[in-house]
């Protein structure tokens, strides 16, 4: 016993409820640190991984793994064969090892030293600790929910392996399928390993130090949604609480939030984007960025207060205006530099009031959204609606795809939809938000949508490969205001109501700068024909204009970064438009009343 003892103690624990191993804390044999928010073996002195072989379980019953149909009197051999050809392939790309993977920090025999299975009952108490969790995502404020999200995947693993290691797989393969759709399609290829998990033999040696409480998953997290989980879990029946504080730790987040450490993640995939190269460049005969910029800032002609600007289109001379006006009609306006404006058309059909529309690239249709349930597309050039398609949700935002023939809108219920112009429904529905979307814009080569939501994220679908997630950044502090793509479509730029802008790196989810500047929430953000200045405008009367390709070069070589910051007397700013690369126009709501920011940016 006394050297049973020793043993404990120098691995850093006592019995089933010891304490978790934090960096610095070393067992004889390993050196522990923190990797990617939970830990894991040093690189240094990772020990051989094992397999301890358990004891199977007389009543495991695997014939519904199998489509072989083979019999269940057969070999042990013979039924893993079984098993290996009906079984998910992961995809064959890069290989990363989960949370659950990996080796153990401690030797076989002591593993087996604790019992491994446990009454029905306990595997229960996982499920419902996994279903109090997802019924905490739904009830908390919008900004607090994709934190909290965070603890559904270990505690999906964490009832999946542990019914395994009982022998139910059976029950596990049902827990699994009735919850996966919870989880973000990062997650896919994480299932996919799962899946492969059926007996006790396959459990990873990670995962089986994980159920014996040797280790705990820590999950960072900022103090208020800390406090608010914290707050909920202290109603749950006792033997949920000690699921989940005997296999999860959170830890108060200390460092910004889009530098956080969280669980390890599959490989991005690759998405498709093309630079500018030094050829084009050239070609583009560019000036400097500190000569002189034109901008012009245009008032649209609002003849009374109930009138509203719905959206707008810029180009090189001038710019056309919707104007949402009384009895739920549209007024069409040119606005030109010289000053001049043209009512080109008027367009009636809506029964509710307009909420938000688009122009397509080429002028010759607009898609305008109204609360009467319906979306109106409008061929401008015969005046004329051209479609009518239902929301199934009230719409927020509306664009369309640089490829005329398609239109995106984020809508309320936390889900985009894509139509094409001559279907009357969605031909794509994207979900993976988890509170209603605020804005979407699409990608330059309208493969991708970005999308950004209330609950702070801001995330990017594959629309060519069934709105697949393939990217996920999250930093702001409230909802999603303004989104933009840079002109090579390497970067995102996002603002929030929270007044700052973040610029993030789509190759790798990396956020390059967060800026603090305005007074008011971000409402346009733009970005130049040549990607040389960034454009961000507010809803107040404040148009800043940044050195792009000063903010993307690394600390030590940053040179100035604020050009000029833009005061006008027009009111708010609802979009700004690089239409050329010496000219900015941006057009321009009523007079507000708001303080003029501090002079200069701080990170």
């Amino acid at each position: 016993m006394n050297s049973e003892n020793e043993v404990n103690e120098a691995n850093g624990h006592n019995g089933l409820g010891g304490k978790a191993l934090r960096a610095g804390e070393n067992t004889p044999g390993d050196a522990v640190q923190v990797s990617d928010g939970i830990h894991g073996s040093g690189d240094g002195h990772k020990p051989e991984r094992f397999n301890p072989q358990l004891p199977q379980d007389p009543s495991d019953d695997d014939s519904d793994d199998s489509e072989s149909g083979e019999d269940d009197q057969s070999t042990d051999s013979e039924e893993e064969d079984s098993d290996d050809s009906s079984e998910v392939e992961v995809p064959s790309k890069s290989h990363f090892d989960d949370f659950f993977e990996g080796n153990a920090l401690f030797t076989c025999n002591e593993l087996l030293e604790y019992p491994l299975f446990t009454p029905h009952f306990m595997y229960l108490e996982y499920q419902q600790t996994f279903l109090e969790i997802r019924k905490l995502v739904e009830e908390v404020p919008n900004e607090l929910k994709y934190e909290i999200s965070a603890l559904l995947y270990p505690m999906l693993v964490l009832g999946y392996v542990q019914m395994v290691v009982g022998g139910d797989h059976k029950m596990a393969k049902r827990f699994l399928e009735e919850n996966e759709d919870c989880l973000e399609d990062i997650y896919d290829r994480s299932i996919a390993k799962l899946r492969r998990i059926r007996r006790p033999q396959q459990v990873p040696g990670r995962a089986l130090e994980l159920l014996l409480r040797r280790d705990l998953v820590r999950i960072e997290m900022p103090q208020a949604a800390s406090i608010k989980f914290s707050e909920y879990r202290a109603k749950w029946p006792l033997d949920q609480q000690n699921v989940f504080i005997g296999h999860i730790a959170i830890d108060d987040l200390e460092t910004a939030p889009q530098e956080r450490l969280s669980l390890r993640r599959p490989p991005l995939e690759v998405i498709r984007w093309a630079d500018l190269t030094h050829s084009s460049r050239r070609s583009l005969h560019l000036e400097p960025c500190d000569q002189q910029l034109s901008s012009c800032f245009l008032r649209p002609p609002l003849l009374n207060e109930s009138e509203e600007v719905i959206c707008a289109v810029l180009f090189k001379d001038g710019c056309w205006v919707a104007i949402a006006i009384d009895y739920f009609a549209i007024r069409l306006v040119e606005v030109k530099l010289t000053e001049s404006v043209t009512v080109l058309s008027v367009l009636t059909g809506h029964s509710g009031k307009i909420v938000t529309g688009d122009f397509s690239p080429d002028r010759r249709f607009l898609v305008t959204c109204s609360q009467d349930g319906t979306i109106r597309l409008w061929c401008l050039v015969l005046q004329m609606c051209a479609g009518i398609y239902t929301q199934q949700s009230p719409v927020r935002s509306v664009v369309f795809a640089p490829v005329t023939d398609y239109f995106a809108a984020a809508c309320e219920d936390g889900l985009a939809r894509v139509w094409i112009k001559s279907c009357d429904e969605p031909i794509l529905r994207i979900c993976g938000h988890l509170a209603e979307l605020e804005v979407c814009l699409y990608h330059p080569n309208s493969r991708y949508l970005a999308t950004g939501s209330a609950d702070l994220t801001v995330r990017m679908w594959d629309v060519a490969s069934r709105g697949e997630q393939v990217r996920l950044f999250f930093g702001h502090k409230a909802p999603i205001s303004a989104l933009a793509f840079s002109r090579s479509g390497r970067y995102l730029i996002s603002g929030g109501l929270d007044h700052m802008f973040i610029i993030w790196d789509t190759t790798d989810e990396r956020p390059i700068r967060s800026l603090s500047y305005h007074s008011a929430p971000i409402s346009t953000i733009d970005i130049a024909l040549d990607d040389s200045r960034l454009a961000v405008g507010c809803r107040g009367t404040y148009l800043s204009i940044w050195h792009f390709e000063n903010i993307l070069k690394p600390h030590q070589h940053r040179e100035r970064i604020l050009i000029l910051s833009h005061p006008n007397e027009a009111g708010p700013i609802l979009q700004s438009r690089f239409v050329s690369l010496g000219l900015l126009i941006s057009i321009c709501g009523r007079q507000p009343r708001t303080r003029a920011p501090k002079n200069r940016a701080r990170k």
